[in-house]
């Protein structure tokens, strides 16, 4: 098994402002956790992994081991996110004191996440959302069906060109993004629809300045 304390940004003298941790879910977790600690009863000095998402940002993971088993079978842990729950766990990595609270438990071998950079991180989410906006980006027919006609499509694309200057795959790639966008029903702060006209000039702003120069 990976020795996960040597691990850079899961290491004791790692500062977690210094790193990216994936973000999981404890309630995807905890099936896999029930699921090894049945054919792989947990013992004292196990690794375990005791996970703590706070304001939707998963903090440090803590890296430490099984102090001790209960006779009620609890996983009794000294871990660093004790102010936010107790340390016995349950076979299925919930907290005991806090069940629904958002910290909890893997064992050391079902923990497989590598710490990132906040550079690489970023760059990583970047990729994967212009991979997205790929993936995502409607078919001329279907912006034909979403305008109306093929006639008001051809419309709309000179418009954004006059308006931008982009021209052919740029401006279609433009205009798909403001469809998928108003098909979200978007809706802002206070609950009131984003509108076309809106959508329109958040997109196409930056656009409209270098066309002028700016």
């Amino acid at each position: 098994m990976l020795r996960l304390d040597i691990v850079p940004g899961l290491r004791p003298e790692d500062d977690w402002i210094n790193w990216h941790y994936k973000m999981r879910e404890k309630h995807q977790d905890m099936p896999f956790t029930k699921k090894h600690y049945e054919a792989h009863p947990p013992s004292a000095g196990d690794a375990v992994v005791v996970l703590h998402t706070w304001a939707g940002k998963m903090m440090k993971p803590h890296v430490t081991t099984i102090e001790t088993i209960t006779a009620r079978k609890r996983l009794v842990v000294n871990h660093d996110h004790e102010g936010y729950a107790g340390k016995s766990f349950w076979r299925t990595g919930q907290n005991c004191y806090a069940p629904t609270g958002q910290c909890w438990l893997v064992p050391g071998e079902l923990y497989t996440d590598i710490p990132l950079s906040p550079s690489v991180a970023q760059q990583r989410e970047r990729e994967s959302l212009r991979q997205m906006m790929r993936e995502e980006q409607p078919t001329t027919a279907e912006m034909a069906k979403f305008f109306g006609s093929a006639a008001r499509l051809t419309k709309e694309l000179r418009l954004v060109t006059e308006q931008t200057g982009l021209n052919g795959g740029d401006a279609v790639r433009l205009l798909g993004r403001e469809v998928r966008f108003e098909k979200t029903r978007p809706r802002d702060w206070s609950g009131r629809k984003i509108t076309r006209d809106m959508i329109r000039s958040h997109e196409r702003t930056k656009y409209k300045e270098q066309k002028n120069g700016r």
